[in-house]
């Protein structure tokens, strides 16, 4: 069996440095964090494919997910704002960790001889390297079953890039789970090469029972440990 994670609000909370960044630089506004977060993950992940094609330059996203995300708020801010929220944003994600849940998991699998994990991360080479480093993930998981979008070409949710994860790890669709918050990328992209795709739903994102393909939806990390003992 193989269990490949998600980085990025999967393995450790990516609210964590932008509630820090926002309290920071606008502490004076009163926006609802969550709603404000769930915009600049929106904004973010609807141009990130432009990035990997060079239609849009990664400075320009960085302009964009934030300025977007703030004007739904009822905040217009400048360029060179934007610029200095991506610049703290960046400082508090040195400051990222895991949680207690996530290292119990990711020890059970570690431990576990019949499962094998790895990671499939949408992001640029070196800033996704930096906060594995942070994480100390190599700890837990081999270096060559990690793939991050930015050195392989491809990004979630492009078949694509889960076929080049197949075939490099061999591995039988069956027996391979794919765990990830976004139900676009994570959920929908690994469904659709026939893995089984866990959509880890910390948000509590709504959705249409309808369009719900995935095999498992977890709320919580500590259902999360529970859920992969029941695999075996």
């Amino acid at each position: 069996m193989f269990i490949l994670f998600d980085l990025d609000d999967t393995l450790y909370d990516l609210k964590h440095p932008f509630k820090k960044s926002i309290n920071e630089l606008f502490s004076k506004i009163n926006v609802d964090i969550n709603q404000l977060f769930y915009y600049f993950r929106k904004y973010s992940d609807s141009k990130f494919e432009l990035t990997q094609t060079g239609k849009m330059s990664i400075k320009e996203m960085h302009i964009y997910r934030i300025t977007k995300a703030l004007e739904v708020c009822g905040l217009n801010i400048s360029n060179e704002e934007a610029i200095q929220f991506q610049r703290t944003y960046e400082k508090y994600q040195y400051e990222i960790t895991l949680t207690k849940e996530i290292i119990n998991v990711l020890d059970y699998c570690y431990n576990h001889q019949e499962i094998q994990i790895g990671i499939i991360t949408n992001g640029e080479k070196d800033r996704q390297w930096n906060k594995i480093k942070t994480l100390e993930l190599l700890r837990w998981f081999p270096k060559d079953s990690i793939f991050i979008s930015g050195e392989i070409g491809f990004s979630k949710p492009d078949k694509k890039l889960f076929d080049i994860v197949e075939l490099k790890l061999n591995l039988k669709k069956k027996e391979t789970y794919y765990i990830g918050d976004s139900y676009n990328n994570d959920v929908m992209g690994s469904y659709n090469v026939g893995w089984n795709a866990i959509w880890l739903n910390k948000r509590n994102l709504r959705l249409h029972e309808k369009l719900n393909i995935s095999k498992k939806i977890i709320y919580e990390e500590k259902e999360l440990l529970q859920y992969i003992k029941s695999l075996n």
